[in-house]
């Protein structure tokens, strides 16, 4: 089976019409990929592009979805909207839930059976708090739990605004690259650099694995995010960090994995193929 997440940077919102990143080109993206399970974290804010659902479901996916609702964000929200995250399956949807992990934020869960084998798969759809490593650890404090309470084989996956402590990430949560981070020059570049030192702290993705028995999928650790985004469009789209993860059950095996290439999201999409042992 083909597992997959990809935070699209809500462009699925259609609000970008044509160049980069449009909705459209993003549909021929999620079609290439072609994922049995895909993980939209961001997927749109407000309102999605008309002919975007009839374009998923022609595809053959059922939608869930559930709105952030972000605590704490109230201004942010009456600025720029609120924001959804889908979940796309392929796989009949046994159940879903929808949680909000240290009153941070809603995200969804669901069980889904592969159809050839009747196994069961447990999707937990993961995009945590940018703003702080002190909001990730209260949903992961929760979000633990959670994890070790099913023994259905499970795959955790999305954006989780965390690094693994180790390359670059080392050099990026050092104390002098964090005090640069903390005087460049403009108020959305200096968020980003702060944020992004703040992400490398490690703390996240050690506790879970560390907690859970949840493994990597990706040991090349290979980084996913450009720093070409919304509002920084004339920054090159180099790979500069990984903070998209996949992380699965022990019973499950891990045939490949790839990232993939620049499909107009200041996110690299992720897509491995998994077998239930």
């Amino acid at each position: 089976m083909k597992i997959a997440s990809w935070n699209v940077e809500a462009r699925l919102s259609g609000w970008m019409k044509k160049g980069r990143g449009t909705a459209k080109q993003l549909l021929e993206e999620i079609e290439q990929l072609n994922a049995d399970v895909l993980v939209l974290p961001e997927a749109y804010i407000n309102t999605v592009a008309p002919f975007v659902p009839t374009k998923i479901q022609a595809l053959g996916y059922k939608i869930l979805e559930v709105e952030y609702n972000d605590y704490g964000r109230e201004d942010e929200k009456y600025m720029r909207g609120s924001m959804r995250l889908w979940v796309l399956s392929r796989f009949p949807v046994e159940s879903v839930e929808s949680h909000r992990w240290g009153d941070v934020r809603n995200l969804l869960s669901c069980v889904v059976r592969e159809p050839s084998s009747g196994k069961r798969l447990r999707i937990i759809a993961m995009h945590l708090d940018d703003r702080s490593e002190a909001a990730r650890q209260k949903q992961i404090a929760e979000i633990i739990p959670y994890v070790n309470s099913s023994s259905i084989p499970t795959v955790m996956l999305g954006d989780f605004n965390a690094m693994w402590r180790r390359g670059r990430a080392r050099i990026l949560h050092s104390g002098i690259i964090r005090f640069i981070a903390s005087i460049v020059p403009g108020k959305e570049l200096r968020q980003v650099a702060t944020h992004l030192t703040d992400m490398a702290s490690g703390s996240i993705l050690s506790d879970i694995t560390a907690k859970t028995n949840l493994q990597i999928t990706d040991k090349n650790f290979q980084p996913t995010i450009t720093p070409k985004r919304r509002g920084m469009l004339f920054m090159p789209s180099v790979r500069l960090a990984q903070i998209d993860h996949m992380l699965v059950s022990p019973v499950i095996k891990v045939d490949s994995f790839k990232v993939d290439r620049d499909g107009g999201s200041d996110h690299r999409s992720i897509t491995a193929t998994l077998t239930i042992k």
